[in-house]
């Protein structure tokens, strides 16, 4: 697989999938690439969890019954 942050081929093992509209702002499944792992978990914490916990996306998830990639409604 081939990791466009990173820039290389990574074996499958180590990809995971990012989602272009994280699930916990309401993205769906089928819109996601193939990148390493390692790339992906520092993401989703740096940008995607402060996007999460911005107060007015937290209304709109409760709003929406919007879940993350954990299936249960976002705290």
């Amino acid at each position: 697989m081939y990791c466009i942050y990173s820039q290389a081929d990574i074996d499958e093992q180590y990809c995971s999938r990012q989602h272009i509209l994280p699930l916990s702002l309401g993205g769906v499944d089928d819109f996601s690439i193939s990148i390493d792992k390692k790339i992906n978990s520092e993401l989703g914490s740096r940008i995607e969890g402060a996007l999460t916990n911005e107060f007015t996306m937290k209304l709109k998830q409760m709003h929406s019954d919007i879940v993350g990639q954990s299936k249960s409604p976002e705290k």
